[in-house]
């Protein structure tokens, strides 16, 4: 996710271009944006332009278009997929659903809280209520641009927001019972998603909350370059839910230029029967053993350091590492 600062380079040219390569690139499901600027005639019309994303926008009320926020959508990674979105408040909160045949896999509610004080303390006491309102949240992820920060840690030169903001934000984190997920993660980084210029100062205002009790499911966490397309980075994770199988490097077998080389093939035979003395087991017994894992696995370390060996062999001297 991050603020986007409007639609345009400054050449007029549409960034959403741009942002449909970084969400391929990044193998990215959805991207919840901050201050699109985006009217609903914009919104049709980037569908034509940037034709691998799907725009869900939240625009601001005919008289104010600096806000707005939206998600955008990977349509290579939607398949079976479906999708509601609610605007909670035009132009500053809206949430997306996507589901999987009936099962809730992400529940996301996209945030760009005002600048000013009194403004913002509205926002997030209104915005309160209309998350109460709601019966059906789901694991909830908060994310957006806050317009300020909980820690002095998260702001250089460090200090605190008004308490009364902080405070008029806890009830939210509370009943729905999320955290700053980059913070957990990262205790005592000291890194910003914003450069402030007058007066000069950096911030993480850029933040996404997760479940208290899913913390672990978020993980490769980044705060990444914009790409020139905003004076914002971006912040991107990825949720791996516990039941997620892990994968292993998959099949490795030896190069067949190595087991068609006499030579080779010689001292693979060397290497397997020493393998065989190490473990007291025949080569064709060792299937039948419950704990063959750890052989097989030493087995193939050695096999795979011979490879090496004779791949450095086979390179003239000048090639040869020192």
């Amino acid at each position: 996710m991050f603020n986007i600062k409007g639609k345009y380079h400054p050449n007029k040219e549409y960034k959403y271009k741009d942002l449909s390569t970084i969400i391929r690139k990044h193998n990215i499901l959805c991207t919840a944006l901050q201050e699109t600027k985006l009217t609903p005639d914009e919104e049709i019309n980037l569908q034509n332009i940037a034709t691998k994303i799907l725009i869900l926008n939240n625009p601001n009320t005919m008289n104010d278009r600096s806000a707005g926020t939206a998600f955008v959508l990977n349509k290579d990674k939607l398949k079976n997929k479906t999708w509601d979105h609610t605007i909670l408040i035009p132009g500053r909160a809206a949430r997306i659903k996507i589901k999987t045949e009936n099962k809730t896999q992400l529940d996301i509610l996209n945030i760009y809280s005002p600048n000013e004080t009194n403004e913002k303390i509205n926002f997030w006491k209104t915005l309160n209520q209309k998350i109460k309102d709601i019966p059906d949240w789901e694991n909830p992820i908060l994310m957006g641009d806050f317009n300020f920060v909980e820690s002095a840690i998260d702001r250089l030169p460090a200090h605190r927001d008004e308490r009364s903001i902080t405070n008029a934000f806890n009830p939210i984190k509370e009943y729905l019972k999320i955290v700053d997920g980059w913070r957990i993660h990262n205790e005592t980084e000291q890194t910003y998603t914003f450069q402030k210029t007058n007066p000069p100062a950096l911030t993480h205002i850029d933040r996404i909350y997760v479940n208290k009790n899913q913390t672990d499911e978020f993980q490769n966490w980044e705060i990444t370059e914009n790409y020139n397309l905003s004076n914002h980075q971006i912040v991107i994770t990825e949720k791996i839910p516990k039941t997620t199988p892990i994968k292993g490097p998959g099949l490795w077998r030896l190069n067949n230029s190595d087991e068609q080389h006499l030579p080779t093939r010689k001292r693979i035979k060397k290497t397997s029967r020493n393998h065989q003395k190490t473990t007291g087991i025949p080569q064709h017994k060792q299937r039948k053993q419950k704990s063959t894992n750890h052989l097989g696995n030493n087995k193939r370390k050695n096999l795979k350091n011979l490879q090496r060996r004779i791949k450095t062999e086979k390179k003239p001297n000048d090639q040869r590492k020192e």
